[in-house]
């Protein structure tokens, strides 16, 4: 004990003194009570109020020492003090009178307490083990509103979820303490959870589940009325709105479940449509959309740069060929796309011609046929068709001309004066002049725009040919004319066609070489093909218009050559192993041979392999090849939720190289460093199949005290805990554990660590020998006496005596007991440093002395009391009684406990009999053994020798 005063010495023997003479010296009475203010893992504080009086007049103040038992002191009043936790400490007030007289002392045990607990789990139940120190009752509350009152109890939880489970605990005195963890019960954490991909009405869902335990089953319900048992699904919805879509995950090992929900919106279009074939003319297409939901706009582009905005147009094609045609259909929320390759049989090869007389005519080149379609009632030396079908035509002015009639219409003046007409793919029309200027016309003001000299004049036409320009010149002359750099080269021959060419174009027809493409020219009232790169000219419809032809136009002048079929099955596809592919040919009206056998437009794809397809008609073929691979689905482990050190990084690593990926920070790389806290996850995809991962990273530097080094009573154990989130340990015993419960004394050391941070800490643990102590032997009483009770052992700061009915004083050494009944007493002892010593003594409490009175002799049949043997006693508790004839054999036994009133063998006793014959009379032997009621255990015996008389 440390005492704060300046002759510690003579201090403590004052001390010793008074102790020595208390009984004579006391004036005065030392008391105090205390109640913990705070606590917390490490402390505890107290608050000590002290209620220490003189017991004399004397006014005068006393004087305090507190021994707080720890080894720390104070000389005030009413002092605050902190404990460590995890034990109890014996705190005395030392009280002395004004003269620094010691005059009396008080102590009390303050008590420690410490609530912690462990747990295991197996999904929704709970085993919960108390590791609390000097607790005495315990109060559970398990999260849910369910609580306890068990010190080590079982829960079982009804729902997943996270639950915060706290134990308070309390000990004998004023300790209380909570301590409280987090707890998840159930299957897994968002075990049931899904994301989605949406294209259209068709949606891949993909579940969060990352385990391949075969006893997880998957249930999906698509909210449309639709289910699944596929672990990632893909769904076509037939309507568009909101789906709740939800995902039922269950653990057959365990029947446990978990279902998540969501509002899955399949509000975009998926644009569809189809077509017809006009009859009567058989290059008009009538177009069906064929969409489903509510749509506000559509765009159709037919392919051949026409273009419609209503939902059902109808489109004549011009020359023969294969044309995508794209639907485009939008509402408020979305749009959507779909293209089809179509085959025109019918149209071109039709060249439009401007007669002498005005007239257009329709010509079939293949069929050397003409149509007049009207007459303008302007006489056009030549005519042009643009990409959008739209035809013009130049005289003094530019004009259009309607293709189904004939009518015009003036677009305004152009001062390009000459003969010739074409128009390019860009749909600008292009003239030479008089001076061999070459010039772009606008369709829209006819306003010119000069290109470059040709320094050739023109004799009739323009055409272009696979996008080079061509001219007729003066002389039966064929000029080419590249535009960029501008370069003017004659074509070696001359145009023989039995006079001047008027006109040239160029026309696409049916068939499937290159030679489809057609260059054309037009002399009087006849065709001729040329050759472009020789001008050799052929004789294809000889006198196939009744009037001279002034000018020509096909809209095949605007067009490259490009193959008749274009079939494209797409790229190469790498899918997960549970997909299918469709695989479209992307055609329609046409033949179809797969390599698979099939001979339809599109096939079902959902094994690895090389497919091809051969896409034909009357006329052409063409083919394609793709190779699609099915692939396991990627699995994704990020790891652990895991803590790290404030200065450290770790590298997530998705895994599967080769795959593509994306991260909740955008990243698309495999593996993300990461250096701050958050909860990350990646998408892995690997063709269509994908997985994700999660993982929540935490930072933080450990910490750990495991206190100040400490003394402890023989047979208690302290338990030092080094929790840290995320943290691994390894102690000087070889433990692993976050805490570990000391029994031995010694020194205990801890190392903590948090990614590459660690942190130590060491304590020195002492336990002090427990008290020997020894009460004084058992004894009797009658009932009325008093004993003193006692024990040896040596001297102690505190007794406690139970029961303490009937005692004088139950806190002092020696007290004086007066039972009523037999009683054992049981006394505790503190000793200076706290620690406790029991034992116990039994009282027994008898009426009177106990006597035992065994005849000598008895006479049967005598009709007096003493006709049969009997022994007589008081407090006999019970007796066991054998009688022996002289020659040792044994006539008569009686066994009874209690002993029945009137002596051995209640009224009966030995008649002198045995076996149902009479002794003769003599000398017999007994032998008696009997125990009393107060020493029952105690066996007492007697023998000696009866006379039956006769």
């Amino acid at each position: 004990m440390t005492i704060l005063h300046a002759n510690c010495t003579s201090l403590l023997i004052a001390i010793a003194i008074s102790f020595a003479t208390r009984t004579n010296a006391q004036t005065c009475n030392a008391d105090f009570q205390y109640q913990i203010t705070s606590q917390d893992s490490l402390t505890f504080t107290v608050q000590f109020t002290n209620f220490s009086v003189y017991t004399d007049s004397s006014p005068d103040p006393l004087f305090y020492i507190w021994d707080f038992g720890d080894g720390d002191s104070s000389t005030a009043t009413n002092p605050v003090h902190s404990f460590q936790q995890g034990q109890s400490y014996n705190t005395c007030l030392f009280v002395y009178d004004s003269n620094n007289v010691f005059c009396d002392t008080a102590c009390f045990a303050v008590p420690s307490c410490k609530a912690s607990f462990l747990y295991t789990s197996s999904f929704f139940t709970f085993s919960f083990t108390d590791y609390s120190t000097n607790a005495s009752s315990w109060s559970w509350d398990f999260g849910d509103g369910n609580t306890s009152a068990l010190q080590n109890p079982f829960h079982t939880y009804s729902t997943n979820g996270y639950y915060n489970v706290c134990l308070t605990i309390s000990d004998t005195g004023s300790c209380t303490y909570s301590y409280c963890l987090s707890v998840w019960a159930g299957c897994w954490y968002d075990s049931s959870g899904f994301y989605y991909y949406a294209n259209g009405t068709t949606v891949q869902f993909n579940s969060t589940q990352d385990s391949t335990d075969s006893s997880i089953v998957y249930s999906w319900d698509f909210g449309d009325g639709n289910n699944s048992t596929q672990k990632n699904p893909l769904h076509t919805y037939s309507t568009f709105g909101t789906f709740n879509v939800c995902l039922s995950v269950q653990d057959t090992s365990s029947t446990c479940t978990d279902t998540f929900c969501l509002a899955v919106m399949v509000n975009c279009l998926d644009a569809q449509f189809g077509y017809s074939q006009n009859n009567a003319q058989k290059y008009s297409f009538t177009f069906t959309d064929y969409t489903n939901g509510l749509i506000t706009s559509w765009l159709w582009n037919f392919g051949d740069g026409a273009t419609d905005t209503t939902a059902n147009p109808t489109h004549a094609y011009l020359i023969y060929g294969y044309y995508q045609v794209c639907l485009t259909v939008s509402n408020d929320s979305c749009n959507d796309q779909l293209c089809q390759y179509i085959w025109i049989e019918y149209g071109q090869s039709i060249v439009f011609l401007a007669m002498n007389n005005g007239d257009i005519i329709k010509a079939d080149i293949e069929n050397c046929t003409s149509t007049i379609i009207g007459n303008t009632g302007m006489g056009f030396l030549d005519i042009a068709i643009c990409p959008d079908g739209k035809m013009y035509g130049k005289a003094d002015s530019l004009y259009s001309i309607d293709t189904s009639n004939a009518s015009i219409t003036s677009i305004g003046p152009n001062n390009v004066d000459g003969n010739s007409l074409t128009c390019d793919k860009n749909g600008q029309l292009l003239a030479v002049d008089g001076n061999t200027d070459l010039y772009y016309i606008s369709t829209v003001n006819a306003q010119s725009t000069f290109i470059g000299k040709t320094n050739y004049f023109s004799a009739g036409d323009l055409t272009f040919y696979n996008d080079t320009l061509y001219l007729a010149a003066i002389g039966d002359t064929l000029v080419r004319i590249i535009l960029t750099p501008f370069t003017v080269i004659p074509v070696g021959g001359m145009l023989t066609v039995g006079g001047g060419v008027y006109g040239i174009v160029t026309v696409k027809n049916s068939d499937c070489t290159k030679g489809s493409i057609k260059m054309l020219a037009f002399q009087n009232k006849s065709v001729w093909e040329v050759s472009p790169y020789t001008a050799i000219t052929t004789p294809l419809c000889m006198n196939v218009t009744s009037d001279v032809i002034y000018g020509a136009a096909s809209l095949g002048e605007t067009q490259s050559y490009s193959p008749p079929i274009p079939v494209n099955l797409g790229n190469d596809s790498i899918l997960c192993e549970n997909d299918s592919l469709i695989v479209d040919a992307g055609l329609q009206g046409v033949q179809y041979q797969w390599s698979t056998g099939d001979t339809v437009a599109r096939i079902i794809v959902d094994t690895s392999g090389k497919y091809w397809v051969q896409v034909s008609n009357n006329n052409c073929s063409n083919s394609d090849t793709i190779n699609i691979t099915f692939t396991p689905s990627p699995s994704v482990n990020l790891g652990n939720d895991t803590t790290l050190c404030n200065s450290d990084s770790l590298i997530l690593d998705a895994g599967n190289p080769g795959s593509t990926y994306f991260w909740s920070t955008s990243a698309t790389t495999q593996t993300l460093t990461v250096k701050s806290a958050d909860t990350y996850w990646v998408i892995v995809s690997i063709g269509s199949c994908s997985a994700a991962g999660l993982i929540t990273v935490n930072f933080g530097n450990p910490a750990v005290k495991l206190g100040n080094d400490t003394s402890l009573c023989q047979g208690n154990n302290l338990q030092l805990d080094a929790t840290t989130p995320g943290a691994t340990y390894l102690w000087s015993t070889g433990d692993y554990s976050s805490f570990i419960n000391i029994t031995k004394q010694g020194i205990y050391a801890v190392t903590v660590t948090v990614g590459s941070c660690e942190i130590s800490d060491s304590i020195q643990v002492n336990f002090i020998p427990l008290p020997s102590i020894l009460a004084f032997h058992d004894t009797t009483i009658i009932r009325g006496q008093s004993v003193q009770l006692g024990i040896s052992g040596g001297i102690f700061i505190s007794y406690n005596w139970s029961p303490s009915s009937l005692l004088n004083n139950s806190t002092i050494a020696n007290p004086i007991a007066n039972p009523q009944q037999t009683t054992t007493y049981y006394v505790t002892v503190i000793d200076s440093n706290g620690c406790e010593a029991n034992d116990s003594v039994i009282v027994y409490v008898i009426e009177a002395e106990i006597n035992i009175y065994i005849p000598n002799a008895f006479a049967p049949g005598c009709k007096c009391e003493d006709d049969k043997f009997r022994i007589y006693g008081n407090y006999i508790k019970a007796m066991e009684l054998h009688i022996f004839d002289r020659w040792g054999e044994r006539v008569y036994e009686y066994k009874g406990s209690p002993l029945p009133s009137g002596g051995a063998g209640g009224g009966l006793g030995w008649d002198g009999t045995y076996l149902g014959e009479k002794m003769n009379a003599g000398v017999y032997i007994y032998y008696l053994k009997y125990s009393t009621v107060d020493n029952p255990d105690i066996i007492r015996v007697k023998e000696g020798n009866i006379n039956l008389i006769r």
